[in-house]
């Protein structure tokens, strides 16, 4: 939204992102940006990214490219951001008009286009990313899922394992979180309703009966039936 820092627009060379993505590595962490256009993406590829913020505007070359890493690199378009400035950025001052004018919406176009055609290539797109704003607030996160079967085109069983199994991978490579198997921690919610319907459901908090983090239950509303179904989870 700003006229010098237009998509396309680089803010750092290959050189400076390949040092701070081998001093990531070299620190053990994980190294994630923000990369909007095709250059970026490809340069952050180049240097060995993790994970890439955004790529809301890609070519043929460059979803190529992440169609050969896809085994060891992840998206996430973030796309609640965009989605939420444009239906309630006019409550906090930020107009559709100033929208149109600097050529948002159709920038949340290039992003519907460049996702689907991530998926179409076997890339790891994750929901989440960039809330924390008045449009995009923290414990709203179960609104991308809706994004991702809305603007994206997955279904709810996809956007589910992309925000568990695949995410998971992404941010505990060895393994540990993201699938329910024997030896990985036991997190999980339990949800009156069926997600795979209808995957809005996660939005509604009254329908999380429960949540249990590394084995151990942090809200239980259905006390005598937590016995059994850990016994069958283990």
């Amino acid at each position: 939204m700003l006229d010098n820092d237009q998509p396309g627009e680089l803010t750092y060379t290959e050189e400076e992102v390949v040092a701070a993505v081998d001093e990531a590595h070299r620190r053990g962490l994980l190294a994630v940006c923000h990369a909007r256009g095709a250059e970026a993406v490809r340069i952050a590829v180049h240097a060995g990214m993790d994970i890439i913020g955004h790529a809301n505007v890609l070519d043929d070359e460059t979803v190529e490219l992440l169609r050969s890493v896809r085994d060891r690199i992840f998206v996430v378009p973030a796309i609640e951001w965009h989605v939420g400035l444009w239906e309630r950025g006019a409550e906090f001052g930020v107009t559709r008009e100033f929208l149109e004018a600097t050529g948002y919406q159709e920038e949340l176009s290039e992003t519907i286009s460049s996702v689907k055609r991530m998926k179409e290539a076997g890339v790891r797109v994750l929901p989440g990313g960039d809330f924390g704003f008045n449009w995009s607030p923290h414990g709203t996160y179960a609104r991308d899922l809706q994004n991702f079967v809305e603007y994206f085109g997955y279904t709810p069983k996809e956007v589910l394992l992309a925000a568990t199994r695949d995410a998971g991978a992404a941010m505990r490579p060895r393994g540990m979180i993201g699938t329910l198997e024997s030896g990985k921690l036991a997190d999980l919610i339990v949800v009156e309703g069926n997600p795979l319907e209808d995957v809005r459901i996660l939005q509604e908090k009254e329908r999380i009966v429960g949540v249990m983090k590394d084995g151990k239950w942090y809200h239980n509303d259905f006390v005598s039936f937590a016995e059994p179904i850990v016994s069958h989870l283990v």
